[in-house]
Formats: C-alpha cells, structure tokens, sequence
C-alpha cells in the first residue's frame, strides 16, 4: 500500500489569505472612496478602512510566518497543542 503525499499546508493559506487580503483591500478602498473628508461619517469610515489595512499587514505577516515554519519542516508542529 502507497503512502499519501505528505502535502504541505501552503497551497490552501496562501490562497485564502489572498482572498482575505482582496476582500478586506476592497472593503478599505470602498470605506475611502465613501467618506467625506470632513464629518462623522467619513471619520467612521476613515477608521473601518484603516482597521481593514492593520487586518491585511496581520495576513501578510501570517502567511509569511507560515512559509517560514513550512520551509523549516515545522508543518505538523501545531499538532502536538
């Protein structure tokens, strides 16, 4: 009996932080393009958008810790959690 493929997890969390990051990119830009420079609401706005942009540095950051911990051999390292 063949064993599987051990595949590494960087197809999939690459490709959903791709997502999350085109999704949240834009919601940031629509935040932007919809407020109004002096006002309430465009200060709402100005906020979302800016907590979009922290949310894609954080998926940039993560991804980039996970391509590490691949590239090391540390995969399957959460498992033992």
């Amino acid at each position: 009996m063949k064993e599987p493929k051990k595949r590494h997890g960087l197809f999939g969390g690459t490709v959903s932080a791709l997502l999350a990051i085109v999704f949240l990119g834009i919601y940031a830009v629509s935040a932007l393009w919809m407020a109004e420079p002096f006002g309430e609401e465009g200060m709402l706005l100005l906020l979302c958008a800016l907590f979009a942009l922290a949310a894609i540095i954080g998926v940039c950051i993560a991804l980039a810790q996970r391509w590490r911990e691949v590239r090391r051999g540390e995969e399957d390292e959460a498992r033992k959690y």
